[in-house]
């Protein structure tokens, strides 16, 4: 038997039975299950058993028995024909400003629930990824800030400002554009250190400081980088350097970090970001 919360499943086996099958079956709570959300469950864990125990009369896609269990499909066969038949577009009503989504208000309460807006203590919301070069190799820094540039502005999200109208009480979120004049879309910082004490306090800082981020001017990503014991004259990046790249979870989560890392990738090898602001979908796009 498995459980976890609100939620069980129970395998049920009978060695002393002729037929030789296993059951099984879901217990839920009704408080948090509807009983079209157990049938979906249901239906998608049934599709799972039938991709690892297929038979040769199915029609499903068996998976490879050396595969990872990751591997197998919970989108059923005619889920995934209606994905295909959908069509996402830019919201003609929507310019550069929309109501904040679910999860962004949920974050912004949060943390004004938590704290005091105008003295925070402590961040729980930032996110620094923190990255180090192999021996041997180098990063050009004028190259990365080039690169940056390109990427915050190929990614909405990451100059989107979150700001409370008091005069409709809705927190909204707003793409900062280079016209509402505001010479920074992100923070480039370089700083340096000695010992691991001071490089480990310079990670914490980068975690847990309330004051590196500004939701109501759209500063919501910063880089970082640390040099060891002084700055780089030649303007490169060594592997005894480190290089943070720091979000607020407000306007950003793990999954996206892989789009950063591809634009930040084309951008630093080709000096180039293709995008049509006409037609790529943006965050405040979405409806939750």
């Amino acid at each position: 038997e498995m459980s976890k919360f609100d939620f069980s499943l129970t395998f049920i086996y009978n060695a002393s039975s002729d037929d030789n099958q296993m059951s099984c079956h879901f217990v839920c709570s009704h408080d948090l299950f509807e009983k079209s959300t157990i049938s979906q469950i249901g239906q998608r864990f049934e599709y799972m058993f039938e991709q690892l125990f297929q038979t040769q009369s199915s029609n499903i896609p068996a998976i490879n028995a050396s595969s990872s269990i990751d591997k197998l499909g919970l989108i059923l066969p005619e889920e995934a024909e209606e994905m295909d038949l959908v069509m996402f577009h830019r919201l003609d009503n929507i310019v550069n400003e929309a109501p904040a989504s679910f999860a962004q208000a949920r974050i912004w309460l949060d943390e004004r629930i938590r704290f005091d807006p105008d003295k925070p203590q402590i961040a729980i919301y930032n996110m620094p990824f923190v990255y180090r070069l192999q021996p041997g190799h180098t990063l050009s820094i004028k190259q990365l800030h080039q690169a940056l540039h390109l990427t915050v502005n190929n990614n909405p999200s990451l100059h989107t400002s979150l700001i409370f109208d008091t005069e409709i009480n809705q927190l909204i979120q707003r793409v900062i554009t280079r016209k509402d004049n505001y010479t920074d879309m992100f923070s480039f910082i370089e700083s340096t250190y000695e010992t691991d004490e001071q490089l480990n306090q310079i990670l914490h800082d980068e975690r847990r400081n309330p004051h590196l981020f500004d939701l109501v001017q759209g500063l919501v990503f910063r880089c970082h980088i640390i040099y060891y014991k002084q700055i780089s004259s030649n303007h490169l990046l060594s592997h005894k350097d480190l290089l943070i790249f720091n979000f607020h979870h407000a306007l950003f989560d793990f999954p996206s970090m892989n789009i950063f890392l591809h634009d930040l990738n084309q951008a630093y090898t080709t000096g180039q970001l293709l995008y049509d602001d006409n037609t790529n979908l943006r965050y405040l796009d979405c409806k939750y």
